[in-house]
């Protein structure tokens, strides 16, 4: 079977937390097929996971969203936490 394209799947945005985010949702025509959400790492996308959808949308409902920053989503709504680290005592 040959592997699906980003371009055949239904595709979505919402906004979470103020961040849109565009993801992929592939339902089953499994009747009692359960939810599963694919999330890349940083750096990635959700091309990483093309070559899974077919054989996985079997027994799943899948939710893949690209993470704020990345792919079709919106950059994040605010800036994250950061933490410094201080200088030990004596150095």
């Amino acid at each position: 079977m040959p592997e699906t394209t980003r371009k055949e799947l239904p595709q979505h945005e919402t906004r979470i937390d103020g961040a849109q985010v565009h993801f992929l949702h592939i339902r089953s025509s499994a009747p009692d097929a359960l939810p599963l959400i694919l999330t890349h790492g940083w750096p990635g996308s959700i091309v990483e996971f093309l070559g899974v959808i077919d054989r996985l949308s079997e027994d799943h409902h899948l939710v893949i969203p690209a993470i704020p920053g990345f792919g079709f989503s919106g950059p994040p709504a605010r800036r994250a936490r950061t933490s410094t680290v201080s200088p030990a005592p004596g150095s």
